[in-house]
């Protein structure tokens, strides 16, 4: 009788994460967060690439804010999947420039894409512009916040946010205004290797200070002082003064339930924290999951190479339930979670679920439990299961 010594090779390994995970994590001074490159992956194009986003992420959290793999000229965008092979998502692109706003960014298409990255950790993400400002992103579980860095030189920036803007085509969309530092709104439609989804997802996005002019566009037209705009193709615009203020920070939070669930995920989630308060504690989050692993080499790349993919197989599955437990189901009715249990979507990206929920479960019991409770209650109310595409 022959011995599968690869089967007993993956038993011990098993049991050596398993044994691992049962003691407590201890205090070490090795900054997992900083080991993980978030560009691995994401270079070149079809089967050749991995499809992974380089943006920011939360534990398991429900905003992706990164440029899209799809579309990264448009900006840094609120949700994406990593590994997913089709155009998708890209919601509520935002997108820095120097100068004035002259004429409408219609898609957003003709933006040139960043030209350089300045730091990819877990967690954080800095771009070079090709105008010479600097987008610094972090995220927190349930909303995003990043700094725009404009040059000295400049007199004025402005900040445009892509409502009816996604990677895909959206089939409706709305901008308000609601003052000179915010505004809220939603969009709908999409699609996923020819596949309608449409989803339906909110939005609310506030700065850290007034803009001197603010507008919409929607197509071709562009208007100076309008508060609200509806459509594909549309999305609102903030000028601000950056001779006197160089750096200007933008917080959003989303929500597919509501507006009003929106801007309690962003009240609660960010707690009026600054960019630098969210990214310590972020760095701070991503090397105590990170940790649960300990992993030693004298080789730094082979450092990176591990935590990186230990780093993605806790991107995914992510919240789908609001701060208030508060979710739309397969069914488009809202729907609350138990007390202390949480919807996750995303399942699965191209097959992992024949390893990754394994491995989930020996290191996060609680979160795993969640999840496969709602794979369940997905198919209750679509009344069947999905079969590979992700169940957004």
């Amino acid at each position: 009788m022959k011995t599968n010594h690869c089967n007993k090779g993956v038993l011990y390994i098993a049991l050596l994460l398993l044994i691992h995970a049962k003691i407590p994590a201890q205090e070490s001074p090795t900054n997992y967060a900083q080991l993980v490159d978030t560009r691995i992956g994401s270079e070149g194009n079809g089967l050749s690439s991995g499809y992974t986003y380089i943006g920011a992420s939360y534990p398991f959290g429900m905003i992706q804010f990164t440029p899209s793999f799809f579309s990264p000229q448009k900006g840094i965008v609120v949700n994406q999947m990593s590994g997913s092979g089709c155009a998708h998502m890209g919601n509520f692109p935002v997108l820095p420039i120097i100068g004035s706003l002259t004429e409408s960014p219609k898609n957003m298409d003709d933006y040139p894409r960043y030209i350089s990255v300045k730091e990819s950790s877990a967690g954080c993400l800095s771009l070079q512009m090709k105008d010479g400002v600097i987008c610094n992103i972090t995220t927190s579980q349930r909303s995003g916040i990043a700094q725009f860095v404009f040059p000295a030189s400049s007199q004025e920036g402005t900040i445009l946010i892509g409502s009816g803007v996604s990677s895909t085509e959206l089939s409706s969309a709305f901008i308000k205004i609601t003052s000179p530092s915010t505004c809220e709104g939603y969009a709908e439609g999409g699609d996923f290797c020819g596949y309608k989804t449409d989803y339906r997802i909110f939005f609310v996005a506030e700065f850290n200070c007034q803009a001197k002019e603010y507008g919409t566009w929607k197509g071709g037209n562009l208007k100076k002082g309008r508060e609200q705009i509806g459509g594909a193709k549309s999305g609102g615009y903030f000028s601000f003064d950056t001779k006197s203020r160089q750096t200007i920070e933008y917080k959003i939070a989303i929500s597919y339930v509501s507006i009003a669930n929106a801007k309690e995920n962003l009240r609660r989630d960010n707690d009026n924290r600054n960019y630098q308060q969210v990214l310590v504690d972020t760095r701070k989050e991503w090397n105590k999951q990170l940790s649960k692993i300990e992993i030693h080499s004298d080789q730094k790349d082979k450092l990176t190479q591990f935590y990186t993919h230990w780093y993605h197989t806790l991107i995914h599955p992510n919240l789908f339930s609001d701060i208030n437990g508060e979710y739309i189901g397969a069914d488009f009715a809202v729907h609350k979670t138990q007390p202390g249990k949480e919807c996750y979507t995303t399942f699965s990206g191209w097959d992992t679920y024949r390893t990754q929920c394994q491995l989930l479960a020996m290191f996060y019991p609680k979160e795993t439990s969640d999840m496969m409770q709602s794979a369940v209650d997905f198919a209750e109310q679509a009344g069947g299961y999905a079969d590979g595409l992700p169940l957004i």
